[in-house]
């Protein structure tokens, strides 16, 4: 049995070695953050100071782009609707859930 676990995490490793040469590379331009509540408010300010931390590490300014409406819905849509290339990032609060399983409020319903 040790050798089946042995063998298997090798296999694993040596399946996502790959993926840390593609990580090593990231980012390589601007990072926008979607924050779906206006400027001042307490998911832009944390969003800043994320970004800020970010920037600091990765040395490529991480933007912070305040998309407020619809309960955040306006920019969950927006960053939803961006190519799928790593450099949107969406800064949300539980309310996206709260939305997102509002949708299909046939399932909240029981008999």
């Amino acid at each position: 049995m040790k050798t089946i676990s042995y063998l298997l995490s090798r296999c694993i490793v040596a399946g996502t070695a790959h993926l840390a040469a593609y990580a090593a590379d990231y980012p390589v331009k601007p990072v926008r953050v979607i924050a779906g509540f206006p400027a001042g408010s307490a998911v832009d300010i944390v969003a800043r100071g994320v970004s800020q931390k970010l920037s600091d590490r990765y040395a490529q300014p991480f933007i912070v782009d305040a998309r407020p409406g619809a309960g955040s819905n306006i920019a969950a849509a927006f960053a939803a609707q961006s190519a799928p290339d790593g450099y949107t990032l969406f800064m949300g609060t539980v309310a996206n859930t709260i939305n997102a399983e509002s949708r299909n409020a046939e399932r909240l319903f029981v008999d």
